[in-house]
């Protein structure tokens, strides 16, 4: 039998892995409902019950959240909290492992990314003044996906389907947990062919093809050592192409057949890459704190090629009033028309987010009130590159046919980035029936807008205009619970809501109690 003081350090070891594997942004996963400030958390037992695909499926569940669907496979949801507006979940703070996951969380936080759900073993969310640990945009919330963990013992899972429009979805991953070093190999594949049909006589697919990939390694330190070191590194890929498009239907026509699309529809489709990249550093002296430092790097590049306007009129107001636009709804519908009637505009757009952020906790108490005191930091930059052009076609019986094809960055050229360093502290006490959790986030965040001569693809002739802005700003909240019993809690939060402005705008950040 080993000596208690060895069983001892491997109990803490195994209880420092067991915490630290799953990157929780809730502080206390086990008191998700001691938490002042509203939080939910789905663990892999529920989301387990329907194996759903569809992010927006899962968060229906979650009170306060609203869910927007746009294509019907989830792959680009909109996603609001407490009325934050939904718009390509733009407004609220959405990350994967407790990392910022938006393509430019702080210039360019539209969220055409979003993580693949089947490989998520869990979701927390995150509402009111329980947030703005988080940030930077705390009006609405936060929602942090959690990436399926290194395997306690060596072994996977496969689950394999098939299903209509033909639809092929797998979900594999292997790994080990060694005493010093584990690993993990996830992949998804999924594809369809999509529920829709393109009018015309060349049709066209309007599904998708999804290729996630990640790879996790894990090196702990000596488990007989009380001083618990661990490196975590992963590494993740995603290539998708989604048939989508803006083009809708007139009234008329949906009320027929909802999943027609037009002829003028074909080709439209949204093709993405992202690659993440994440180093974190755990210590763990296995007494009163605790410690963790991360550096990330995410890239994302994008190309959403659709419709723009018929005959100098936008597709919006085409639908809108058919009546007074029937020559360009024919158009739509595939009657011929004369060279360079119909506008597709190549909405080509590359990102990346990078930086450093670190966290330390410490547990302490005087008599019978305890305090978990967390504090920590994030140095953070991102950019958004817009490369836009537009190409003119003509519709030739139902075809599409090239007419002129537009240069690169012809339509839009300008770059968007973002500097930010940010501080917090949030502090949860404990007094009998009582829980307090005050916290105060600061964010200083600087922006700059370089727009580029549209007939300058090289940019060799420098930017044509420059606009800078920037932000600083003090975010409080503060939370109590009152536990009745073990069923009932009475709570209440006030917090500042914060949105920063985009970058180069005269616009004030916005700001709500």
């Amino acid at each position: 039998m080993p000596p208690a003081t060895a069983m001892a350090q491997t109990d803490s070891r195994d209880l420092a892995i067991e915490e630290i594997d799953t990157v929780t942004i809730l502080g206390r996963k086990a008191d998700v409902a001691d938490v002042p400030g509203s939080a939910h958390s789905i663990d892999a037992e529920e989301l387990g019950v329907f194996i759903q695909s569809d992010i927006l499926r899962v968060l229906r569940t979650v009170p306060g959240v609203y869910v927007q669907e746009e294509e019907g496979f989830g792959l680009r949801p909109n996603i609001g909290i407490r009325g934050s507006g939904l718009d390509r979940s733009a407004r609220i703070a959405l990350l994967e492992d407790g990392v910022l996951i938006a393509p430019a969380p702080y210039s360019a936080p539209s969220a055409y990314y979003f993580p693949t759900q089947r490989r998520m073993s869990g979701l927390e969310v995150l509402k009111g003044p329980a947030a703005i640990v988080i940030g930077p945009r705390t009006t609405g919330g936060a929602i942090n996906m959690i990436s399926t963990p290194v395997p306690e013992n060596t072994g996977g899972s496969a689950d394999v389907r098939w299903g209509e429009h033909n639809i092929r979805d797998a979900h594999l991953n292997f790994g080990t947990r060694g005493e010093r070093v584990s690993w993990l190999l996830e992949t998804v594949q999924s594809n369809s062919d999509g529920f829709k049909h393109i009018d015309g006589p060349v049709g066209g697919d309007t599904g998708y093809d999804l290729d996630d990939y990640i790879a996790k390694l894990q090196i702990d330190s000596d488990p007989t050592k009380t001083l618990y070191h661990s490196l975590r590194i992963k590494a993740g890929y995603t290539d998708q192409l989604s048939n989508a498009t803006y083009l809708g239907l007139t009234d008329t026509d949906f009320a027929l057949d909802p999943n027609l699309r037009y002829a003028a529809s074909a080709g439209d489709n949204i093709a993405s890459e992202h690659e993440q990249y994440q180093a974190t550093y755990v210590i763990d002296p296995g007494n009163s704190w605790r410690g963790q430092i991360t550096a990330y790097r995410n890239d994302f590049s994008r190309n959403w090629y659709k419709l723009r306007s018929v005959n100098g009129t936008s597709i919006g107001a085409v639908l809108a009033d058919p009546a007074s636009y029937a020559v360009e709804l024919g158009y739509l519908r595939g009657d011929t028309s004369v060279d360079d009637v119909l506008i597709k505009r190549a909405n080509n757009r590359t990102y990346y987010s990078q930086g450093i952020q670190a966290s330390v906790e410490f547990d302490f108490g005087f008599g019978d009130t305890e305090v978990a005191l967390t504090t920590g930091m994030r140095i953070h930059d991102d950019e958004e590159d817009r490369f836009q052009h537009e190409d003119a076609y003509r519709m030739q019986a139902g075809t599409l046919v090239v007419t002129t094809a537009g240069a690169p960055g012809s339509t839009t050229n300008r770059v968007s980035t973002a500097d930010a360093s940010s501080v917090f502290v949030d502090t949860e006490i404990r007094a009998g029936s009582w829980i307090l959790t005050p916290g105060v986030r600061f964010e200083d965040i600087d922006m700059r807008r370089l727009d580029f001569a549209t007939d300058d693809p090289t940019r060799a002739a420098g930017p044509t205009r420059v606009r800078e802005n920037s932000t600083s700003v003090v975010i409080p909240g503060m939370g109590a619970l009152y536990r009745l019993n073990e069923n009932w809690r009475l709570l209440a939060g006030i917090h500042k809501g914060f949105n920063p402005p985009a970058p180069g705008s005269s616009a004030e950040e916005e700001s709500s109690v």
